[in-house]
């Protein structure tokens, strides 16, 4: 994989992996022809597939913006660290790894509304750290991360990303928390950024990181499956810099409505039909294990 290599401008040095990503051609097939596509070989293998978890912090101005309990990032890490997770449990049944990233929860990321975001070096060099995922090897990548709030911090960058209100990417259902986040959303305007900058500014780090993982995973040959808002915000990144640059990615499960929709702005229509939403990772390990039997015995 080429280094990231500092130049004094660390988003120039990820717009110059962006742009050494090997070509492929575009296909809507999942299956062991993709598998091969992507990997470019001539037979799919699913010998080391890989589910990579990514935990992160936000400031506490989303944490009352989100349903999840305050400690649900550090019960999560701890669940995945210990094997008792449901993606855990799901890893070791069917023989996947599982790698668990833990991006700084002592430093929350600084508060979207009030402050800048990540500085450009920081942002980078959480890519950098995310593209780790791929480290030491592996043929097919599942890819999820979680933060209290990062549901917000996602249906920001989308609102920067691609227009429209942030409402469009909420999945919260209507009532007092709902309309609390669209008010939050509402204050930061409708500009439209260049992608590297809303995801400095907006995505906080677990989706910095998921954009650092999707690119190695390009530039290593390794087909991803991606699952969550987190997830599907940093390809949304990574489209908006290279659109043809999610050939080698699908969506795991069906997600909920806004995550739904930006999947069906990116192109990915899901593999399994499966609810997992507060399980983090479980749908990417199961999609994982489904491309890892189709390989073994189609």
């Amino acid at each position: 994989m080429p280094s990231l290599a500092p130049s004094g401008l660390p988003f120039d040095d990820i717009r110059s992996l962006l742009g050494a990503m090997p070509d492929l051609p575009p296909s809507r097939t999942t299956g062991k022809a993709w598998l091969a596509a992507v990997q470019q070989q001539q037979q799919a293998a699913v010998a080391r597939p890989v589910l990579a978890v990514f935990i992160a912090r936000h400031a506490s101005s989303l944490l009352t913006l989100s349903a999840a309990a305050a400690d649900a990032d550090e019960v999560r890490l701890a669940a995945l660290q210990q094997g008792t997770a449901p993606a855990a449990r799901a890893c070791a049944a069917s023989g996947l790894g599982l790698k668990v990233f833990e991006l700084a929860l002592a430093h929350p990321a600084p508060d979207i509304f009030t402050a800048t975001g990540l500085d450009e070096a920081a942002c980078a060099a959480t890519m950098a750290y995310g593209m780790e995922a791929v480290a030491g090897g592996c043929d097919v990548l599942g890819l999820a991360g979680f933060a209290v709030g990062g549901e917000v911090a996602a249906a920001a960058l989308g609102q920067m990303l691609l227009g429209g209100d942030g409402g469009m990417w909420l999945s919260t259902p209507e009532g007092e928390l709902r309309q609390r986040q669209l008010a939050a959303l509402a204050r930061l305007g409708g500009e439209r950024l260049d992608p590297l900058e809303a995801l400095r500014r907006f995505g906080g780090r677990e989706t910095a990181a998921l954009a650092g993982a999707l690119l190695a995973a390009r530039l290593n040959h390794v087909p991803v499956v991606v699952e969550g808002m987190a997830a599907l915000a940093a390809a949304a990144v990574i489209h908006a810099l290279r659109p043809d640059a999610l050939a080698h990615v699908r969506l795991a499960a069906g997600p909920d409505k806004g995550a739904a929709r930006l999947a069906e702005r990116l192109g990915l229509e899901p593999l399994l039909a499966v609810d997992t939403t507060d399980a983090t990772g479980l749908s990417a390990a199961l999609a994982l294990a489904m491309l890892k039997t189709l390989a073994e015995v189609a």
